[in-house]
């Protein structure tokens, strides 16, 4: 078992703008045909991106297109702490509107930048070391019965800041030193939970 520290970094929502990406973009839907887990990429590698909401963030995070993006200000606090695990790039920034009145805003979305996240973990296990149950396809966690589990680790991390799991896609894994790098710099919109403590709700 692995007993490096390990955080989920999520956004914390509330009333900051949302990221979407228009899922009119070129992608590929594919959907696994043993347990029916949908997957979608995209064609493009740039992403197209919209915003709604007046208020602006440090870190946005669309699901559907497994997409994170971070301000200049953010992206540069983690090349500076030489955070590792991802590379960052443009994206073709569309329209920011007013989520109410549908209006566009006069903000430049093109500022923001995705990080690809590059670094890898293994499986998702308990904190005994058991790996999760996951289809044998895809890889995809089995959520169901996960509930009553509490606190989760995984296998086979490869030492990268940032990473992805083998059976958890999108969602974002850090180290003590990258939170340590937000939490220091009061960056807008994330928030951090141990995956030790973690539990599916």
């Amino acid at each position: 078992m692995n007993n490096t520290v390990f955080y989920l970094m999520s956004e914390k929502l509330s009333n900051y703008a949302m990221l979407s990406c228009p899922g009119s973009q070129p992608h590929n839907t594919d959907v696994c045909p043993v347990c029916g887990g949908i997957y979608t990429s995209r064609i493009n590698p740039i992403i197209q991106t919209c915003f709604e909401g007046k208020k602006e963030a440090d870190y946005f995070y669309d699901s559907l297109f497994i997409t994170h993006l971070v301000s200049p200000q953010l992206l540069n606090a983690l090349q500076e702490a030489g955070i590792t695990g991802y590379y960052d790039q443009k994206t073709d920034f569309i329209e920011w509107t007013d989520r109410t009145t549908g209006k566009k805003l006069d903000i430049d979305g093109s500022k923001y930048r995705e990080i690809v996240i590059t670094g890898r973990g293994g499986y998702l296990t308990d904190l005994e070391g058991n790996r999760i149950p996951y289809c044998e396809k895809c890889g995809k966690i089995e959520y169901f019965g996960l509930y009553s589990y509490k606190g989760f680790s995984t296998d086979d991390w490869d030492g990268s800041d940032m990473f992805f799991l083998k059976n958890w896609p999108g969602v974002l894994l850090v180290t003590t030193k990258v939170k340590k790098v937000i939490t220091k710099n009061k960056f807008k919109n994330i928030r951090f939970e141990p995956l030790k403590e973690f539990q599916f709700t």
